[in-house]
C-alpha cells in the first residue's frame, strides 16, 4: 500500500511539473516576440485636384522583444507605392513606410488600400489607408457615351 500511495504522489509531482514548464515556456515565447504598432493607420488626404500626387508617411514601431519583420508590401492598386525605409526593425525601433497616390484617372471619393505582411503573429497583416476626395476639372455624367460609330474625316 506504502508503494502504492509513492507511485501516485511520484506521477502526481511529475503531473505538476510538466503543466508548469509547459505554461512557463508559453510565456516565454510571448515574451520574446515582436509587435507591430501604427498609431494612425488611416490618413486622410481631404481633397485634391485630379492629376496630383498625394503622399503620407505611416511610423511602423517594434514593442515587441525580438526583430519585427516587414515580410511585404502590397498596394491594393498599380496607382499606389509604398516603401519602407527597412525591412527589419529591432525592438523599440520604429522605421517611416512613405506611400504614394497618382490620383491621375480617378475622380471622386477615393480608398487606397496598403497591406503590410509581418511576422508579428498576432498581426500578421496590418492594413493601412489613404482615403479622400480627388476633385476633376469637369464632371461628365454619365461618364462614358457612346455615339456609335463615327467614320473620320467625312462630312455630312
Amino acid at each position: 500500500m506504502f508503494n502504492y500511495l509513492i507511485k501516485y504522489f511520484f506521477i502526481f509531482i511529475v503531473a505538476i511539473f510538466v503543466s508548469a514548464s509547459a505554461v512557463f515556456a508559453q510565456s516565454q515565447d510571448e515574451v520574446i516576440l515582436p509587435q507591430i504598432v501604427i498609431e494612425s493607420p488611416v490618413f486622410n488626404f481631404g481633397e485634391v485636384k485630379r492629376g496630383d500626387k498625394v503622399s503620407h508617411t505611416f511610423s511602423i514601431k517594434n514593442i515587441g522583444k525580438s526583430d519585427l519583420l516587414i515580410e511585404d508590401i502590397r498596394p491594393d492598386c498599380g496607382c499606389t507605392i509604398a516603401v519602407s525605409d527597412e525591412k527589419v526593425i529591432a525592438p523599440g525601433g520604429e522605421t517611416a513606410l512613405k506611400v504614394t497616390f497618382d490620383t491621375l484617372g480617378f475622380s471622386g471619393p477615393k480608398t487606397r488600400v496598403i497591406r503590410l505582411f509581418t511576422n508579428d503573429p498576432k498581426q500578421a497583416v496590418v492594413f493601412l489607408r489613404i482615403e479622400g476626395t480627388v476633385l476633376a476639372p469637369v464632371l461628365v455624367d454619365p461618364p462614358r457615351v457612346y455615339f456609335g460609330n463615327i467614320e473620320t474625316g467625312k462630312k455630312d
